[in-house]
């Protein structure tokens, strides 16, 4: 079990129509498994390149799941992170252990960035705007 976290240009997709926006963007990581940061726009890559120095880019075992080694990371330090990209979105998965850390950290760079952020493990999934 992850922890998943999106930042996107808050412009890119109103509340009411997230859920079909997003459902655009996963279609993308689907098809683009190893789309790398440079296929974002440039507030998107400016963005990411201060999230991976606080939290590390790891892999995805492969099965294709999380390792159970990831999903219990709790306060480990550096805290990490599977990443995805689509033009329009920068998604992170993150042990459940770790993202109160994670969340903090992606709201700071978020409101530095002006960019939004869609809380995507939470129950009532928040879009926090910048």
């Amino acid at each position: 079990m992850t922890y998943d976290i999106a930042a996107f240009e808050s412009a890119d997709a109103d509340d009411d129509g997230w859920d079909a926006w997003y459902g655009d963007q996963y279609d993308y990581f689907v098809a683009h498994p190893d789309a790398a940061v440079s296929v974002t726009s440039a507030k998107l890559r400016a963005f990411y390149r201060e999230l991976e120095q606080a939290v590390a880019p790891t892999t995805r075992t492969t099965e294709g799941h999380t390792s159970e080694e990831f999903d219990d990371l709790g306060g480990a330090d550096p805290i990490r992170a599977i990443y995805t990209f689509s033009p329009r979105v920068v998604y992170g998965e993150h042990s459940h252990g770790q993202e109160r850390q994670a969340v903090d950290l992606w709201l700071a760079l978020a409101e530095k960035h002006g960019l939004a952020v869609a809380l995507i493990g939470e129950s009532d999934l928040p879009i926090h705007r910048f």
